[in-house]
């Protein structure tokens, strides 16, 4: 706020209001108060504050503020509460968990991407327990003084005058007062905790591309939510409320807002569209091939001199030939088939004939005896005479698609981060691939290689369902049970596009299949069963999902050049096609081991990292490297984006 700001809060003639308004005005979710030129008037409010608000007569009464400042317990408990500070919650949304970090974000993540490293903010958040939660305004409070970010924590360790001369005056003894400072000066301004905390922290495992895994504890920074939280109070339709049992335990932040923190809701649209154009129809049966195909059925009929007629049939039939090769290509796994039977020929001319009937611009030339004849012909032309070079043996190419076709998966966390609720995460779809190849790999001896994969969408429901934790041990005798936590959940069905080097047979892989995708329990409809199977090309492999309505969920980092938050934030709110999504972790400390790690893998806190996605249909098969999600580790960050 500006001094003007501060002007109208000193003219507030009633108490009650006064007093709400300044403490709202030092919470976490408003501007840092400007107190240039007011710094006794700073510390009498700021200690009066330490009080429920309900207990404060006149937030300016200097009488309570001085026998505040010579309570040595009162002076106690506020030092206390300094060593609370954090950059990131450990105890949101489960207060039950303890400890406090105060890291920033090591390295640089791609463009596009967002976590606290591109917010120029740097204030910090509060959280220990309920007890204490007042007193922490005293030295927690943050402010503006002199165009500096300031607590009147950090004001006492770096001796300011004005603020020092303020306290003295306001009451407070010269011994006293470097007792704080001493105590301060001893809390470091950068924290860790060194050992795993307690089981109510969530640690994530990811494959490092040297060797062995990275264990990561998620955790939300403080700035973020409060961007997100002001953010989204102007734009409640891209925004969900959620609540915190006993706020004032998990933070100062769910505190000042009564515990309905805001969070972004970024859910999948225009799902009941096709998520790929007709493509084997528009590769293979352009308008001059169907011009060819109408014209030879009605060969007959021509009212031509017999040289012309045999010239003009004999320029059809070769381009009806060049067509026919481009048809076999997109039907490569049926053809194999019909190339052991006695008449191939006869066994792919039907095949054929059945696919022109499905088409309402071919349906009156299928099973034309004349054209039979002349396409049997062609079939058995092709497979005589170009055996060797015929297409349908297949290249020996680097890579295969595997499809898993229609998966159907229920109660699925909705809550891919602290910061956001609705599709899910892009990263826990990647750890069921990982693990689905863990399987193969560990189970059948394979190298599966699963490099990168593509996600269609086809169905989606958004549910509010609230979950009891797990009861808590107060004492040795006595058991309480905790508040129900307020969750979001999700029901959807999806198909994948794995690539992948190994030769894989679907008993295998249906035997290695993870009964897990995002928490929520994952299966195939028996009617999908059949689909499960490689193909040599993304296009067949996309032609083969059974399910035709969806939308395909792509990286659009690049489309999100901004590097300003609330920017990144009003984008994704005005389009149709693009939403956001957690798509990796950003380290808040280099990995290393610590105590009490199962397995002893490295580990480290590390924040979501947000990107933009979008919602694309597949119009042409040019570009399809944009279709496919890879997994990037790096030594400051782990995500999926997109190799081009």
């Amino acid at each position: 706020m500006a001094s003007n700001e501060i002007t109208s809060l000193l003219n507030i003639e009633n108490h009650t209001d006064r007093n709400v308004a300044w403490k709202k005005a030092l919470s976490p979710i408003t501007p840092p108060l400007d107190v240039t030129g007011n710094e006794k008037l700073a510390c009498v409010v700021l200690a009066n504050l330490t009080w429920k608000l309900s207990l404060i007569n006149n937030v300016f009464d200097s009488n309570d503020a001085r026998a505040k400042l010579r309570d040595k317990n009162w002076i106690q408990r506020c030092i206390k509460t300094f060593r609370y500070r954090h950059t990131h919650n450990l105890k949101y949304p489960d207060y039950r968990a303890k400890g406090a970090i105060r890291l920033s974000p090591i390295g640089v993540i791609p463009k596009g991407c967002f976590s606290s490293s591109k917010l120029i903010s740097s204030r910090l958040g509060w959280s220990q327990n309920s007890a204490d939660i007042n007193y922490a305004t005293f030295l927690c409070a943050d402010f503006v003084w002199q165009g500096e970010l300031l607590t009147l924590g950090e004001a006492i360790i770096g001796e300011n005058i004005s603020f020092t001369k303020s306290l003295i005056e306001s009451g407070m003894f010269k011994k006293d007062l470097k007792l704080i400072r001493n105590e301060l000066s001893q809390i470091p301004i950068n924290q860790t905790e060194s050992e795993y905390l307690s089981h109510q922290l969530t640690n994530l495992r990811f494959p490092k591309h040297s060797d062995g895994y990275v264990c990561l504890t998620p955790v939300p920074s403080h700035i973020v939510q409060v961007a997100i939280h002001s953010w989204s109070v102007s734009n409640f339709r891209q925004s969900e409320t959620m609540y915190c049992p006993r706020s004032s335990s998990v933070g100062s932040l769910p505190a000042c807002v009564g515990g309905k923190i805001k969070v972004l809701k970024s859910l999948p649209k225009g799902l009941n569209s096709k998520h790929t154009k007709d493509t084997q129809k528009s590769s293979w049966l352009t308008a001059e091939n169907l011009a060819i195909l109408h014209s030879l059925s009605s060969s007959r009929d021509w009212l031509l001199p017999e040289n012309k007629k045999k010239k003009r049939y004999k320029e059809l039939v070769a381009k009806l030939g060049a067509m026919l090769v481009r048809w076999m290509s997109f039907n490569r796994k049926s053809l194999e088939q019909l190339l052991e039977s006695e008449f191939p020929s006869k066994q792919i001319t039907q095949l054929f004939h059945a696919d022109l009937s499905r088409l309402k611009s071919t349906d009156d030339i299928a099973y034309n005896p004349t054209f039979i004849k002349i396409v049997e012909q062609e079939f058995k032309i092709i497979l005589e005479n170009e055996k060797e070079d015929y297409p349908l043996v297949i290249p020996q190419q680097k890579h295969t698609h595997l499809v898993l076709p229609g998966l159907r998966v229920s109660n699925a966390n909705a809550e891919s981060c602290a910061y956001l609720v609705g599709l899910p995460s892009m990263i826990g779809i990647f750890g069921f691939i990982h693990n689905l190849q863990r399987q193969l790999d560990s189970r059948f001896g394979l190298s599966a290689g699963f490099e990168q994969f593509a996600i269609c969408m086809h169905e989606y429901s958004f549910h509010k369902r609230g979950l009891t934790k797990e009861q808590v041990q107060i004492s040795k005798k006595q058991l309480r049970s905790p508040a129900i936590i307020d969750s979001r959940q999700c029901d959807f069905a999806l198909s994948l596009v794995i690539k992948t080097s190994a030769i894989l047979q679907r008993e295998e892989v249906l035997a290695a299949l993870p009964q897990k995708i995002c928490g929520g329990a994952v299966h195939i409809p028996l009617s999908e069963l059949e689909g499960i199977n490689t193909h040599h090309s993304f296009e067949s492999a996309v032609n083969a999902i059974p399910v035709k309505n969806g939308k395909w969920i792509t990286p659009s980092f690049n489309s999100l050049s901004t590097t300003n938050f609330i920017d990144f934030l009003d984008k994704t709110s005005v389009s149709y096609n693009l939403n956001i999504a957690c798509v990796g972790y950003h380290y808040l400390e280099t990995p290393f081991k610590k105590n009490s790690a199962s397995d002893d893998p490295v580990h480290a806190f590390a924040e979501p990292i947000l990107a933009g996605v979008q919602l694309n249909c597949i119009a042409s098969f040019g570009n399809i490297e944009r279709f496919f999600w890879h997994y990037s580790e790096t030594s400051t960050s782990l995500y999926l984006g997109s190799k081009i």
